[in-house]
């Protein structure tokens, strides 16, 4: 085994290696899940600002008559 040959001091500098590789890890970690965080929040936001757009749409479109729903779906109508 090559690992039985390495000195103390040689693993103590690969456990540091090691730990520190852990710390960055885990603060790679925190700040992605932070990120995601964030954009569940924009996400959330975009889609309450689409539901409202649709809404004040379909508001107005609702209260077309359904005579004037037929006109608006068929733009040539009576114009000949």
């Amino acid at each position: 085994m090559e690992h039985s040959n390495l000195s103390f001091e040689q693993l103590s500098v690969r456990v540091d290696a090691l730990l520190e590789r852990l710390t960055q890890s885990v603060q790679n970690q925190r700040e992605l899940r932070q990120q995601v965080e964030e954009l569940r929040g924009e996400r959330d936001a975009l889609q309450a600002r689409l539901e409202a757009i649709r809404s004040s749409i379909d508001t107005p479109l609702d209260r077309l008559s359904p005579s004037a729903q037929a006109t608006h779906s068929n733009p040539q109508g009576d114009a000949q």
